[in-house]
């Protein structure tokens, strides 16, 4: 009788593994498919987590670390999908036009890579770094990428702690750890 229930016992646990791994595996095969656009699988939103490189808690840090500081308002989407270097992650490039540089020489226009995007139904976003939206302003922390295949393009230095949204009025929403007086304005910040 032991010998019994211990054999239907490790019938279940085998039949339990095997449905846990054809589970497994029908999601994976899903997702393949997905990403590809092999399927008409409803839209999806993937949150994806994130530690910065670099953590910053202060504009002058930012500024001191920056390669270009500017005041600029996004113009359009280069280009969205996924990321050359990783291409399990989405990437957007954005293109802008500056409307004032303080630091460095970046020229009239410029493109920032922020991870996250759109392609084939999938949606991946940063936890705590909205994407850059087009007909928006910002002062931008940035540093260039100088190699590879996104050599020219630009990143925000520590994702969302170098990056303010601007107000018509001048007034500044900081999107990181970065914390600014309250109203604070883009005069009373930039020299």
């Amino acid at each position: 009788m032991a010998s019994m229930r211990s054999t239907d016992r490790a019938s279940r646990t085998v039949r339990h593994s095997a449905i846990t791994l054809a589970i497994a595996a029908a999601a994976i095969l899903l997702g393949a498919l997905y990403l590809r656009g092999g399927t008409s699988v409803t839209p999806h939103v993937v949150v994806l987590h994130a530690s910065w490189a670099q953590n910053y808690s202060s504009v002058h840090d930012l500024a001191t670390d920056a390669d270009a500081v500017v005041i600029a308002r996004v113009t359009g989407i280069a280009t969205e999908g996924p990321d050359v270097s990783t291409p399990s992650v989405l990437a957007t490039r954005f293109q802008l036009a500056v409307r004032r540089t303080v630091k460095g020489v970046p020229g009239t226009s410029l493109v920032v890579k922020q991870t996250g995007g759109t392609d084939a139904g999938l949606t991946q976003l940063m936890e705590g770094d909205p994407l850059l939206v087009v007909g928006d302003d910002y002062l931008l922390y940035l540093r260039q990428v100088h190699d590879g295949p996104y050599a020219g393009d630009y990143f925000v230095l520590g994702g969302p702690a170098g990056r303010f949204g601007v107000a018509a009025d001048g007034g500044l929403t900081s999107f990181g750890q970065v914390s600014l007086p309250k109203n604070t304005t883009l005069d009373s910040l930039l020299p």
